[in-house]
């Protein structure tokens, strides 16, 4: 008579671990499915770099999602996308943060992926153009240089005739009183001679 009662204690225990596994089943899948994205940060580092951080969690539990593959897609303003760049995860809340660097400004738009859970999100970036840098402008210095006469032509400075006004002057009036002095005594002798012919006749 005991045996049927063991045998019903055995059947009652298997049904209780089947409803455990079938209560726990749902916790176990409970991370399967879809993911939402959150914005947290979209800070500028300049006028064409843009740091962000997202947050992925779980649709059906709202849980964070861990070591997903999040990615961020920047596509320009003609709707070409350019090389994803992966974003690295941060923390237990299920932060993800990376770094895009624009090629060009004009309004960008940057895609959000992750591969598991599946989840997509997509912002608009107005990209900026880039401040002209300030230029200094300078006058460049001009140098005249005089290039050197040729020998040829360099003409030796004359010095001025030296003249000897007192040594000259003094000879010629030397030489004029000399010749008055001469046709003077001339006319004297001259006219002694025509008296003394004079007196003879």
């Amino acid at each position: 008579m005991r045996r049927p009662s063991t045998r019903r204690a055995a059947a009652v225990l298997v049904m209780a671990c089947a409803a455990l596994l079938a209560l726990g089943s749902p916790t176990a899948s409970a991370h399967e499915g879809e993911g939402i994205f959150e914005l947290q940060a979209q800070e500028p580092a300049d006028a064409a770099t843009v740091s962000y951080a997202v947050r992925l969690t779980w649709a059906n539990d709202g849980h964070p999602a861990f070591d997903a593959t999040v990615t961020a897609t920047p596509i320009d303003p003609s709707g070409t996308p350019a090389t994803p760049v992966p974003m690295q995860f941060e923390g237990d809340d299920g932060r993800y943060s990376g770094t895009i660097t624009y090629p060009s400004s004009g309004t960008w738009t940057v895609r959000f992926t992750s591969v598991s859970p599946s989840s997509t999100m997509e912002i608009v970036e107005e990209v900026a153009a880039p401040a002209p840098s300030a230029t200094t402008s300078s006058t460049p210095s001009t140098t005249t240089t005089t290039a050197p006469a040729d020998v040829d032509d360099v003409q030796p400075e004359r010095a001025a005739p030296v003249t000897d006004d007192d040594g000259g002057g003094g000879m010629v009036g030397l030489l004029l009183a000399a010749s008055l002095a001469i046709v003077a005594v001339g006319a004297v002798v001259a006219l002694r001679t025509r008296r003394s012919r004079a007196s003879d006749a």
